[in-house]
């Protein structure tokens, strides 16, 4: 009986096919359109126009072979961490579950090839936590979300992020999907262990709250930074104009993609310089601007000339890390509490280090989902201000220890921001299925020269990572990625010296289903996709788990042979029975598929009997093509690798 594919591994064919040109991912992907593209892959490793040594290629067939086997492919037991489920955001917490599922199914691939393959583990400096957390996500040892273990993810991030950079493609992994595992297990600490995480300014839990503090406002910076933007913007120079234009024109290419059209959302709109407002507003019916500035909101739907667009849009001033000013009331304590120097430090890094949201970021209005997500130069920005304030109000009390914070912040501020970042990015794929993310990555001082800016100082990481898709965790597939320069201070004069920074923008759509709407995962499932329980995945990875995968994009006549299917095992058994002995009598001529193309005759027949009206022969046409051609395309070949390096690994999925 051929097994379920996991959901992970799924992810993983899904993104390859896509880079490969074979299949473009989207809310309007179906069933079919994956069949097809696999079939045209495995002719092509066949007739051998393909090269089947490729590791991603080589793990791809391994995952084929080992379903048609009958052997499930790998999962992870860490469903169990998967978030609580607030009544108010079923949607949004299914959507989470999926994502920590997916990243801890990529985080426990690369450690196991790590073990694996010992020369990679050679000068890791943390190889007992990451046997430790290994076992974490087995449910074998209780789980933690101590430094250690946040520091033993970071170097695992980084690790698998510059092996890929050296084999020229990414691999399984990402920054993002580790720190998306290190908080997911941080809160199952919580969660198992409350007595540990006492009610004190340092350990009581943390909430997303995105409503202003106008007592904060002036104080943290966020008035200031936006009357400064406003003014820049008023006369910018070219180099400004350049990015803006490159910013627009990303996101309305990325706009035609979106299969609704009632709710686009704009995260960091400011005053909508770089922003094509007014397309936006012609292509959906409303248009939600989200800034910390309301005056730079109104700004920005100003500048939509026609009445008629600039009615569409929607202001909402909201604080978008949604816990900065929570940390400033927490430093403002620390600060009233202690005259001690160290103490107080000591007191701050214990704040960063106990820091998790307890609860699924929620962007939008309750009820709503984006139709289009854009996140525009913001995910950099998120940690910028309350550090700023936490050093500002140190100062003010301890004026001579500028020297000793300096030494200090650089730890603290690295896993803030990182911790934060992450929680953004994480956050819109639970509330659209198209999404843009727009960031600056790294910042770098430059000389203008005779024949030009050059480069003059050490390149500064925005994300703790080289680039940002090492911060997209497996639960997202990059549909398309651009890059450019901005030169944010430009030097005129030979020998003048300025900064630039290098900006990425990226289409982000979900690699993996994450929602249907009230179908949370029952009492003690955690978050395992319902393909990996029903009886609809014992079909095959085709009929069972792909097909049930894009249920939400399944045409009425499939979804009535789905719901047949529950709970049927024995009649598929024995009906997959009869497809065996087909195959035998008829020999190597027979097709593969013959079990499931009898099956899904059978089911039509069995429909027709209840009331529906299914053709069975143009059902099977459309999921297999015209029967009995291309005998190929259902083969399979079971190809193990056991590379050397980590660099070897297969890659996770496209775009990166």
């Amino acid at each position: 009986m051929p097994a379920p594919i996991s959901e992970q591994d799924f992810s993983f064919i899904i993104g390859y096919l896509a880079d490969q040109g074979l299949l473009r991912p989207g809310p309007t992907m179906r069933q079919n359109d994956v069949e097809q593209a696999l079939h045209t892959l495995i002719d092509q490793v066949t007739d051998g126009t393909r090269n089947r040594f490729d590791p991603r290629l080589q793990r791809i067939l391994e995952i084929l072979g080992q379903a048609a086997m009958g052997r499930p492919s790998s999962t992870v037991a860490a469903t169990r961490y998967a978030s609580p489920a607030p009544a108010a955001a079923p949607r949004v917490t299914l959507a989470r579950q999926w994502q920590e599922n997916a990243s801890a199914e990529a985080v426990a691939v690369t450690i196991d090839f790590m073990f694996a393959n010992r020369p990679v583990l050679q000068g890791f400096p943390y190889t007992a936590e990451l046997s430790e957390i290994r076992e974490m996500l087995d449910e074998k040892k209780p789980p933690s979300g101590n430094t250690s273990y946040y520091k033993t993810f970071v170097a695992l991030g980084r690790t698998v992020e510059m092996a890929g950079i050296q084999a020229g493609t990414p691999l399984p992994m990402t920054m993002g999907d580790a720190l998306t595992v290190y908080e997911m297990l941080a809160a199952a600490e919580r969660k198992t262990n409350p007595s540990a995480f006492p009610d004190t300014i340092e350990l009581k839990p943390w909430h997303y709250d995105s409503s202003i503090d106008a007592s904060l406002m002036g104080a943290i910076g966020y008035s200031s930074i936006a009357t400064h933007m406003r003014e820049d913007g008023r006369n910018p120079p070219p180099e400004w104009r350049d990015h803006w234009a490159k910013n627009k024109g990303g996101i309305l290419r990325a706009m035609g993609e979106a299969s609704g059209d009632e709710l686009a959302v704009v995260l960091g709109a400011g005053h909508g310089f770089d922003l094509p407002l007014a397309e936006l507003a012609a292509r959906f019916r409303k248009v939600a601007l989200y800034d910390v500035d309301l005056p730079s909101l109104v700004h920005a739907r100003n500048a939509v000339g026609d009445a008629t667009l600039r009615s569409k849009i929607e202001l909402r001033p909201r604080e978008l890390s949604g816990v900065s000013f929570e940390f400033a009331r927490r430093v403002d304590a620390i600060l009233a509490q202690e005259d001690n120097l160290q103490k107080v430090l000591a007191r701050i890094n214990r704040l960063v280090e106990a820091y998790h949201l307890s609860e699924p970021i929620l962007f939008l209005e309750s009820g709503e989902k984006a139709d289009f997500l854009v996140s525009t130069m913001l995910v950099s920005q998120l940690a910028y201000f309350p550090v700023v304030y936490f050093q500002k109000r140190f100062l003010e009390k301890f004026p001579e220890s500028e020297e000793l914070l300096s030494t200090h912040m650089g730890p603290f501020v690295s896993r803030f921001s990182m911790q934060l970042q992450q929680q953004h990015i994480n956050g819109l794929g639970t509330q659209a299925d198209r999404i843009i993310v727009t960031s600056d990555f790294a910042m770098m001082p430059i000389t203008q020269g005779a024949q030009g800016i050059v480069p003059t100082g050490p390149r500064i990481s925005s994300l703790g990572t080289q680039f940002l898709p090492a911060r997209i965790p497996a639960s997202y597939v990059v549909a398309d990625k651009r890059e450019w320069a901005w030169v944010k201070n430009p030097p005129r004069l030979v020998g003048s010296q300025g900064d630039m920074d290098g900006i990425q923008q990226l289409t982000l759509v979900k690699a993996v289903p994450s929602e249907t709407e009230g179908s949370l995962p029952k009492e003690g499932s955690g978050g395992v996709p319902p393909s990996a329980t029903s009886g609809t995945a014992q079909l095959s990875p085709r009929v069972g788990t792909l097909a049930l995968a894009w249920k939400e994009n399944l045409i009425e006549d499939e979804m009535i042979l789905l719901e047949l299917l529950k709970g049927d095992e024995s009649h598929i058994e024995t009906l997959a029975e009869e497809g065996r002995k087909l195959t035998e009598e008829e020999g190597e001529s027979a097709d593969p598929i013959d079990e499931e193309i009898l099956i899904l005759i059978d089911l039509c027949n069995r429909a027709t009997n209840q009331g529906y009206q299914l053709d069975a022969e143009e059902i099977v046409e459309r999921m297999y093509g015209e029967i009995g051609t291309t005998p190929s395309r259902n083969r399979t070949h079971t190809v193990r690798t056991s590379a050397p390096t980590l660099a070897k690994m297969p890659v996770a999925r496209a775009g990166l």
